[in-house]
């Protein structure tokens, strides 16, 4: 868990912003997880495992009026262990979350228009891994 407080203290090219947060920072950030595997048959496990990330408001520009609300993603993966061998289904994002990964008002740009950049959609896969 992070917690802080930024506040921008001296800004001397706009004193208005004094007092706001400043550019892409997190008040709050909370990370949890979990791992849980169990022998199932001679040298065959299960495994589990999942986690969470939640971020606070993100304020994008030093103005703070674009702003990203609270987001919180969960990912996981569950599968088997033979010997060597891995076989795991895994989700990024499971719920689909959307977010920017950064985002550039107008005012920051100087363009007539924002650009910003989303983060990837919800993805899923399986992985074979084998330890030689």
């Amino acid at each position: 868990m992070g917690l802080s407080d930024p506040k921008i203290t001296r800004f001397a090219t706009n004193p208005a912003v004094v007092g706001n947060v400043p550019p892409r920072g997190y008040k709050a950030s909370f990370n949890a997880g979990f791992d849980y595997s169990r022998h199932i048959a001679t040298d065959t496990s299960f495994f589990i495992r999942g986690d969470l990330q939640h971020y606070s408001s993100k304020f994008w520009f030093v103005d703070n009026l674009d702003v990203q609300r609270p987001k919180t993603y969960v990912n996981g993966s569950f599968g088997v262990g033979y010997r060597n061998f891995t076989l795991s289904i895994w989700g990024k994002n499971i719920f689909g979350v959307r977010s920017y990964e950064t985002y550039f008002p107008g005012q920051q740009t100087g363009l007539p228009y924002d650009v910003a950049f989303p983060n990837k959609p919800a993805t899923y896969g399986v992985e074979l891994s084998a330890r030689m």
